[in-house]
């Protein structure tokens, strides 16, 4: 809209609601543009070849952080980073749960078995890639210690 538009309109109101030609209701509508988001949801069904190769060339910071704020436990400094590392942690979670076959297990109790064998290991220092890899060949045994 040109201003100049706006400012007759402006001009019209004004003059409509001082000879009581309207009730001061002033009726607007507001066209807003949303981008199109990326998709950055947790896809635990992405092949573990997909997410080495998306993280090669990725070398985020691992901030250690809440269960509770980031799934892997760690917070980085790149999103893709984040979203990869989600993923990976949930899909290895999914896979020891399976694997382990028990109906009673929390989940809960297996994501900080991991996350404590990530922090023991100390893989949060390593490259992304590095951390990838390593939690795809992890035995669900290791973390029954």
């Amino acid at each position: 809209m040109r201003k100049n538009s706006w400012l007759e309109q402006k001009k019209q109101f004004l003059s409509d609601y001082f000879s009581k030609k309207n009730n001061g209701i002033v009726n607007i509508s507001l066209e807003v543009f949303n981008p199109p988001k990326e998709n950055n949801t947790i896809n635990k069904y992405r092949s573990w070849t997909n997410l080495i190769d998306d993280s090669k060339d990725l070398n985020p910071a691992f901030i250690m952080s809440s269960l509770d704020v980031h799934y892997s436990g760690f917070r980085t400094d790149n999103d893709k980073a984040q979203l990869i590392l989600d993923t990976a942690f949930q899909k290895k979670t999914d896979e020891i749960i399976d694997m382990l076959d028990e109906k009673d297990l929390d989940i809960s109790v297996v994501r900080e078995r991991l996350l404590d064998y990530i922090i023991v290991n100390r893989l949060y220092k390593k490259k992304l890639e590095d951390m990838v890899k390593k939690l795809k060949n992890l035995d669900p045994f290791e973390l029954q210690n």
